[in-house]
């Protein structure tokens, strides 16, 4: 959020991508999101999550793990 609300793109980037590598070994990336829609039943706000995961790795630059 603060990279729309305070256009600042670089330390949101740099804060996404040490999370990444500090808490999942960088195997928590958006882009890594199957698409299997099994979240959807489970947010409680109706969020679209694969599609906004989408948004977020193609924001980031998120390069899918195999």
């Amino acid at each position: 959020n603060n990279s729309f609300l305070f256009d600042d793109y670089d330390t949101s980037n740099f804060y996404y991508h040490s999370m990444l590598g500090a808490e999942s070994n960088g195997c928590g990336a958006a882009s890594n999101c199957l698409n299997c829609g099994e979240c959807l039943e489970s947010c409680p706000q109706g969020i679209d999550i694969p599609k906004q995961l989408e948004a977020v790795g193609r924001y980031f630059g998120d390069v899918k793990k195999a």
